[in-house]
């Protein structure tokens, strides 16, 4: 699924190397308690994202 997203995420991706982009299902990790931080510029952040919500 192409979005403006996807483009942000390429565009970041692409200045340390080849970007490799994974879809995060953020919302049930979100839904099983995981905390997610917005950092000042916007980005949502977390530590760790285990490999059954990608």
């Amino acid at each position: 699924m192409y979005t403006e997203q996807y483009d942000t995420a390429y565009t970041v991706g692409k200045r340390y190397g080849k970007p490799h982009i994974f879809k995060v299902d953020a919302k049930l990790m979100h839904q099983e308690g995981f905390k997610f931080l917005q950092a000042e510029n916007g980005v949502w952040l977390i530590k760790h994202v285990p490999p059954i919500f990608l």
